[in-house]
């Protein structure tokens, strides 16, 4: 059994970052068939011009007594490998950007994502996170828009805040990747409705306790009340 923890948080005193947390039970991976596993990282350019107006950095890598050749298996576009310590920066300087690396799997593989948040025109910039198997096909997940992608952040566009999306595995897939639980579910019972939407208005009320600053802003307020409503509806959490 796979489990994944996915944790948003927005860097302090810097209000153009937007950072985020993924940790990931991969304990189920090294008994797998499907392996040995390829992570692969990419960062898309919304403009399509390669226009470098933002870039991705992750950081603070932990394998659970598994580990990461530091060796890319392949780059593509603008890329940045450092091994003391191990980080890895992407920058739309290219339309496409894309590492990838094999590792070994152990218990846990977790790793910070911090990236500017300047925005595009029309199409945000998007950074996405897969896991590939043995035949370098991408896990098949429940990701909304269509990509197999784990991790799924949306740099802001002219019209839309910073989002990001976490899914788990699809049904039938090569490894059981449940679905992470969300920022927008507030009352942790598994779904966002009308009762995360009641939790968090009690919250902005002062009628409970403020936990859930959804926007980074340091209040619980309207704003965290709209992205609870707006998830509820089907949108993104646009947690920050």
């Amino acid at each position: 059994m796979m489990t994944f923890r996915f944790l948003a948080y927005l860097l302090a005193a810097a209000p153009a970052l937007f950072g985020v947390t993924v940790t990931i039970n991969t304990s189920a991976l090294g008994a797998s068939s499907s392996g040995p596993f390829t992570l692969d990282f990419q960062f898309v350019d919304g403009n399509g011009t390669g226009d470098g107006n933002n870039h991705v950095t992750l950081s603070n890598f932990s394998f659970g007594g598994g580990s990461i050749n530091v060796t890319p298996i392949s780059v593509t576009g603008g890329v940045v490998v450092g091994n003391s310590p191990f980080t890895i920066v992407l920058s739309d300087t290219a339309f496409f950007s894309d590492v990838q690396f094999s590792f070994t799997p152990g218990s846990v593989l977790s790793y910070n994502v911090a990236t500017t948040a300047n925005g595009d025109a029309a199409t945000p910039d998007a950074f996405t996170f897969a896991i590939l198997d043995s035949n370098s096909n991408e896990i098949a997940t429940t990701n909304p828009n269509g990509l197999n992608a784990f991790v799924e952040v949306d740099l802001p566009t002219q019209t839309s805040g910073t989002s990001f999306i976490a899914a788990g595995s699809a049904i039938g897939g090569v490894v059981n990747v449940p679905q992470p639980p969300s920022p927008c579910d507030v009352n942790k019972d598994g779904n966002i409705n009308i009762v995360a939407v009641q939790r968090i208005i009690t919250e902005a009320l002062s009628l409970t306790a403020a936990t859930d600053d959804l926007n980074g802003d340091g209040v619980v307020n309207a704003g965290d009340v709209q992205i609870v409503v707006n998830a509820a509806l089907g949108l993104a959490c646009a947690a920050q």
